[in-house]
């Protein structure tokens, strides 16, 4: 979800724009540990930005310190495996 500044994605901008700094480093932080750093490096740019607005989508509703690792694994799980999953990434380049 968070890649090197070169590579953000606009939805991620707007993300760490309204979260300010320090709650978007404390978010990434959260989802680093929740996920760990090969399942946020193998998310194809579709999958990273289904799973932006997941996380927009909880943070609608709770403050970042609120979001447990449970949730994080969820949507991560969700569009992964039933939103967009590899195989139809592969299958869709072709």
């Amino acid at each position: 979800m968070y890649p090197e500044e070169k590579q953000k994605i606009p939805y991620t901008q707007r993300i760490q724009d309204v979260l300010g700094e320090a709650q978007f480093a404390e978010l990434a932080h959260k989802i680093s540990k929740a996920l760990g750093p090969e399942k946020l490096q193998t998310l194809s740019v579709r999958q990273a930005a289904h799973l932006n607005q997941s996380f927009k989508r909880i943070l609608d509703r709770k403050s970042v310190e609120q979001i447990s690792d449970e949730e994080i694994v969820g949507a991560y799980e969700i569009i992964t495996q039933h939103v967009s999953p590899l195989a139809y990434e592969v299958h869709r380049r072709q």
